[in-house]
């Protein structure tokens, strides 16, 4: 059976290509140029601004599995599978999961936010992938994945800059899997706190290393002699 990491990656993959692949069907475009017009964007579910009705803010969740081109479906990828790669080991996938969406549905409210007043149409998931990997950089994890994350974090603000990409979407996806990050973060184990009347602990718990005095069969009132 295939690891659930690259389960995960194969069944997002498929979606991704798959719809890109129908919308260039659509558009009649299969044999090039692999770029999907703006009437095929909106039609698949992609985030057209400004909102026309409260129910357009639905395609928040759909846009984050479209791409407008080849170029952004293949870049979305080679970040998807490097994160998918490089993600803390303690984070399973179905979390990662949760923060591919609710960081998405951030980056979305972030786009909204940018250009309700300029129109257009945001499409994509570089937002969520965003969150992801702000939410990654919060948690403990050695330093040669953190750099990853930053460097990866850094191509989509830079990429988006240059391209005129949607940089809302980029900054709150950041922000929200920040947000998220701080939350979800491990908490430290607290110590026991003595019961009123009962003197603290100073060697805390028994241990495998430091047995108790039970345990040595020196109860209370016996001699070691």
């Amino acid at each position: 059976m295939l690891p659930a990491r690259l389960r995960l990656f194969l069944a997002v993959a498929a979606l991704w290509v798959g719809l890109f692949g129908f919308g260039l069907a659509l558009d009649g475009r299969v044999d090039g140029p692999w770029v999907l017009t703006a009437p095929t964007l909106l039609r698949l579910g992609a985030l057209g601004l400004p909102l026309e009705d409260g129910w357009a803010g639905l395609r928040a969740g759909s846009t984050l599995f479209l791409h407008s081109d080849a170029l952004h479906l293949t870049s979305n990828l080679a970040a998807w599978a490097l994160i998918l790669l490089s993600y803390p080991r303690q984070i399973a996938p179905r979390r990662l999961i949760g923060v591919f969406v609710v960081g998405g549905l951030i980056a979305a409210l972030g786009s909204i936010v940018a250009y309700s007043q300029v129109g257009g149409v945001s499409v994509g998931p570089s937002g969520a992938l965003c969150a992801c990997l702000s939410f990654a950089l919060i948690q403990p994890a050695r330093r040669a994945g953190k750099l990853l994350w930053l460097l990866l974090a850094l191509a989509f603000l830079v990429g988006g800059q240059l391209a005129s990409g949607d940089q809302g979407a980029h900054v709150a996806g950041l922000l929200g899997g920040g947000l998220l990050g701080f939350w979800g973060r491990p908490r430290p184990a607290r110590s026991p706190q003595p019961k009123p009347g009962e003197p603290p602990s100073l060697g805390g718990p028994p241990s495998a290393d430091r047995p108790s005095e039970r345990s040595l069969g020196l109860a209370a009132g016996e001699s070691p002699l």
